[in-house]
């Protein structure tokens, strides 16, 4: 009998939850406090598998995103876009802050991942504080996906979406679906349908509103919030919906306005994000970019050059990097010799810089 609640416990215990999130190189520092932030808020009998869609993540970002390993148990892939053809017959997004390429593959989920079925998508300006299984769990029934109305624009004219019709235009950066539905439709093939007849203006939101209309379960605003909904205006709101959206958990915060939580420390709910950002490799990398020069000045007479700072913030790696070229110094011959006598020297500096920080000069 133990035996077998052992073997229940681990089965129960190697469930899968998974994650996919679209990003590009530039991007996955943040990625990766989402990252951190969803598994730390999972049911404990499940794990994370994300799947990265990018085109052109670096090996020196996945060295750093393969850290979290060290405290975090999550398996991750890479999935490159490369040269799509449907993609490349969708027009561009004519926000041009949009990264197109990278959200219009969100349309081809079904095709790309053809050995999944349930699996929730974010994007990587998100931070999750809810369980994110509680989604798998939602019953679909006869729905394509699940996602959150969105506050600014509830109904799109040009989309054919009416709220006569109780029809709602939702969000996609955060949705719920299973993809065995989407090749049922034959989904890829209604997408080239749809884009004749319609001129895009948020790219794969915009498509998926119009094939998915009425096929669609809409999902507690908490479940993608935005700090700007405190701008909403009145009109777009009844009176139950306001006082709805004071009270709401807030399960997974978007930051979808343009102050973005890590561009800040006092943006609305900015606070979220630094918390789990704390967590990541990334942290010193961020805390720099905050710094809007070359010099950050303390007081009145204390002047530290940015340089100096990132030079402390990474004292560790840094002296470590020093030994190794040293030693590599000593054992090489010729350009590579002078090659790794030239790094030492490099890294020698900064470890100055650093100390010369920490002593206060």
């Amino acid at each position: 009998m133990n035996v077998e609640m052992k073997d229940i416990k681990e089965t129960l215990q190697t469930q899968t939850l998974d994650v996919i999130i679209p990003s590009s190189d530039k991007y996955m520092k943040y990625v990766s406090v989402l990252m951190i932030s969803a598994m730390e808020n999972l049911n404990k009998n499940y794990r994370i598998f994300f799947h990265i869609v990018t085109e052109d993540i670096s090996d020196a970002t996945k060295q750093k995103i393969e850290f979290l390993k060290f405290k975090y148990d999550f398996d991750i892939e890479y999935k490159y876009i490369d040269n799509n053809v449907l993609i490349s017959q969708l027009p561009m997004c004519v926000n041009k802050y949009i990264d197109s390429k990278i959200v219009y593959a969100k349309l081809l989920l079904a095709s790309m991942f053809p050995e999944l079925d349930k699996i929730i998508v974010l994007e990587g300006d998100m931070i999750v504080t809810g369980d994110l299984v509680e989604l798998i769990q939602i019953d679909l029934q006869d729905n394509y996906m699940a996602a959150v109305k969105d506050m600014w624009y509830k109904e799109k004219e040009y989309l054919g979406i009416s709220l006569r019709k109780q029809e709602y235009y939702v969000n996609t950066g955060m949705f719920y679906t299973s993809l065995s539905k989407w090749r049922a439709i034959n989904f890829e093939t209604l997408i080239i349908d749809k884009m004749q007849t319609i001129q895009l203006k948020w790219p794969d939101q915009d498509l998926f509103n119009t094939i998915f209309k009425g096929k669609i379960k809409y999902l507690e605003p908490g479940w993608n919030w935005g700090p700007n909904f405190k701008y909403l205006d009145a009109k777009l709101l009844s009176q139950s919906e306001k006082q709805y959206l004071d009270i709401c958990p807030k399960k997974n915060i978007h930051y979808m306005c343009r102050q973005k939580a890590w561009n800040s420390l006092n943006y609305d709910y900015s606070e979220y994000f630094w918390y789990y950002a704390r967590k990541s490799p990334f942290y010193e990398t961020m805390l720099i970019a905050l710094l809007p020069v070359k010099t950050v000045e303390i007081g009145k007479e204390t002047i530290i050059d940015k340089k100096h700072l990132s030079d402390a913030l990474n004292y560790r790696k840094n002296v470590l990097k020093y030994w190794r070229y040293k030693i590599l110094s000593k054992i090489t011959l010729g350009k590579t010799k002078k090659h790794y006598q030239d790094k030492r020297l490099k890294w020698k500096q900064k470890i100055k810089n650093a100390k010369k920080l920490r002593r206060g000069l």
